[in-house]
């Protein structure tokens, strides 16, 4: 006899609000519960519950060969309604050998022998018990697993069938990625791919740019947030030599179109990928380069401009200078002139701001 808080939790939902009452496990009597509920009809239930295992389940198990299970494994076994011929078919398939602890895991995650075969038929002949309850708790059946194989495919593990069954990775993944001929690739990366959403319309924006990306390089733009969104309109800013490397950097140091044009549109020479980048880390911005336009100063270089951000030359020194007569200098001897303090030789250090 045990007594049991955890019975009278689930006797609770089990009875029906009449009184005393005997419950019996499913399928095979292999126990019986005894106990009063009062006050059930206030939806609660109040009481003492015993568990009696039944003893020709006990005498079933022996001839199993399960000598002596506990009153713990009994009442476990009763919770989740393992009977007699369930216990069979576990033995059948070289389960029971490994304890009633096993077969109450299965019984909790619905291992079935059904389940067993289900795996063993779709290639994997002798799956260890942990390895069948991390595939039921994914979710990972029989024909989750024909699918994955289906049109000649290789045989995943079953820790990778584990890994693709929490992620989703179905076969419709892998010949996205064989369509696209994507270079060599293995279970792991279809879940690496799974995991940071990427999809076709990603590797079709890529094929606009005559780009043909490995998973590696997918994973690296979908990490940063490269959307195909991002793509097309940093195609349309008409800057021509975007790569999966560029779009990466441009994407990391917050690049985006509306920047890219901007840039473009500023009146420098020639920029390209890289020259974007560096002036986004210097913060030269399209409107800092349009004022020092605007003061006088038209034949801009990037590196020129990056040099007088660094220093804080402002557009309004530059026009100081024109002011003072000083209308040939380029940026670069403004550049020198700020950072030595000289306007038609005095110093003068004002006005320092963007």
């Amino acid at each position: 006899m045990l007594k049991s808080g955890l019975a009278l939790a689930v006797v609770a939902f089990a009875v029906s609000p009449f009184g005393p009452f005997p419950v019996t496990a499913r399928d095979d009597p292999n126990g019986r519960w005894q106990g009063e509920i009062p006050g059930f009809d206030q939806g609660e239930g109040r009481g003492e519950f015993v568990f009696a295992s039944d003893r020709e389940y006990v005498a079933g198990l022996r001839r199993l060969g399960v000598a002596e299970p506990s009153q713990r494994d009994l009442l476990a076994l009763a919770l989740h309604g393992v009977s007699r011929q369930q216990l069979a078919a576990y033995r059948e398939r070289g389960y029971l050998s490994e304890g009633l602890d096993q077969v109450i895991r299965f019984a909790v995650h619905k291992v079935t022998p059904e389940y067993i075969d289900e795996v063993r038929w779709a290639g994997y002949d002798r799956p260890s018990g942990d390895e069948l309850v991390s595939l039921r708790v994914q979710g990972v059946t029989a024909a989750y697993i024909r699918d994955l194989r289906r049109d000649g495919a290789r045989r995943p593990s079953l820790e990778d069938l584990v890994s693709m069954g929490i992620h989703g990775v179905d076969r419709k993944l892998a010949r996205t990625v064989e369509a696209h001929d994507l270079g060599d690739f293995d279970d792991d990366d279809l879940v690496s791919l799974k995991i940071h959403g990427v999809n076709l319309e990603l590797i079709q924006a890529l094929e606009d740019l005559d780009e043909r990306p490995d998973v590696d390089d997918l994973v690296a733009l979908s990490v940063q947030g490269v959307t195909p969104d991002y793509i097309e309109r940093m195609i349309g800013t008409g800057l021509q030599d975007l790569d999966i490397d560029a779009l990466v950097s441009l994407k990391i140091q917050g690049v985006d179109p509306d920047f890219v044009r901007g840039m473009l549109d500023s009146g420098l020479e020639a920029l390209d990928a890289d020259d974007l980048v560096g002036a986004k880390v210097q913060g030269v911005n399209p409107d800092y380069v349009r004022d020092i336009v605007r003061a006088g100063i038209p034949d801009l270089y990037l590196d020129d401009v990056i040099g007088a951000r660094i220093h804080g030359v402002s557009a309004s020194f530059v026009r100081e200078l024109r002011d003072a007569g000083l209308r040939d200098l380029d940026l670069d001897e403004i550049v020198d002139r700020w950072v030595h303090g000289r306007v038609r030789g005095r110093s003068d250090r004002r006005d320092r701001g963007s």
